[in-house]
């Protein structure tokens, strides 16, 4: 009765030991859920000239990485060490770049564990390094003789973490606004053959402050992107015969846009159309018909001649 119990006692505590260890488990991967992610993050309220980041760029070994978008609120994104430290690539956007100015340019909002702060203004080249921060530090882009810069960097340095908030730009770019619309050169209305299966359309467009473009197909939004000034490709697969409008909506940076439309009609196919084979099996019979005809002409000349 005692080996009994004794064996019932050990059980219980693999259990519980089994139990621990996947809770444990389970917290860790949520902290860690974004180690190595590059997953783009955008403040849902971005307004042309807020002073605060507005995306996540890269981050390694963070939790929450999109809660140091924005103002600051009291939610923080969370660095962690790593083998070669924890960080977060945050952008300041478009047209918002911080810029050097008199005293300190920009504040880093934070809590805990100190960080190394790096700047750029070209994600395809190496940051450089302004500074070490603890807490809420500020910082001078003169002192490494930057006039802007428009990603910040923050890593992980010495603590346990750091809580990063916000950064917070103290100057930012200051952009003369504009009120002409995008342009878009019109595409004439046309038909195709419905067995064509796809419509390809190109819009050409212009503007010097691009920001979006969506595409409608008889009102129903088919396609939406960031527009970054090229001109528009877009190719559509043809499932039944109509007309179709396609609409190019097309929004820069201040707010102006330009809706252009073009009328496609689709139609069934009654007759066959020419095709390669058709026309091989035609000159066939051609060449087969005055061949017969040549044989004949022959035969009545001979009998002609014998009479």
């Amino acid at each position: 009765m005692k080996n009994n119990f004794s064996l019932i006692k050990l059980n219980f505590r693999s259990v519980m030991l089994f139990l621990i260890l996947l809770i444990f488990i389970s917290q860790i991967s949520t902290i860690y859920f974004s180690v190595f992610s590059t997953t783009k993050m955008t403040y849902d309220s971005i307004f042309l000239g807020d002073f605060y980041a507005n995306e996540v760029e890269r981050y390694i070994t963070t939790s929450n990485p999109d809660r140091a978008i924005g103002p600051p609120d009291g939610n923080f994104s969370r660095i962690f060490e790593d083998y070669q430290n924890g960080y977060i690539t945050l952008d300041m956007g478009y047209h918002e770049e911080i810029i050097d100015n008199t005293g300190d340019d920009f504040k880093i909002i934070a809590r805990e564990g100190g960080y190394r702060v790096r700047i750029s203004n070209n994600l395809s080249t190496f940051p450089v390094d302004i500074g070490s921060g603890l807490g809420n530090q500020s910082f001078d882009l003169n002192s490494i003789g930057y006039e802007s810069a428009r990603y910040v960097i923050v890593e992980y340095k010495n603590g346990t973490f750091v809580d990063l908030d916000a950064i917070e730009a103290y100057y930012i770019t200051e952009i003369e606004t504009e009120n002409d619309s995008p342009t878009i050169e019109t595409i004439e209305d046309f038909w195709v053959w419905k067995n064509q299966s796809q419509i390809e359309l190109l819009w050409i467009v212009y503007d010097e402050n691009p920001w979006n473009y969506s595409i409608f197909v008889n009102n129903s939004l088919i396609k939406t992107e960031e527009w970054d000034g090229e001109n528009i490709s877009f190719t559509y697969e043809i499932q039944t015969s109509g007309n179709l409008i396609f609409s190019l909506n097309l929004y820069d940076l201040f707010g102006n846009y330009h809706i252009e439309s073009v009328r496609i009609e689709i139609k069934e196919v009654d007759t066959p159309i020419p095709t390669k084979t058709n026309y091989v099996f035609t000159f066939t019979l051609t060449i087969y018909f005055f061949f017969v005809l040549y044989l004949k002409l022959n035969k009545i000349r001979r009998k002609i001649k014998k009479k």
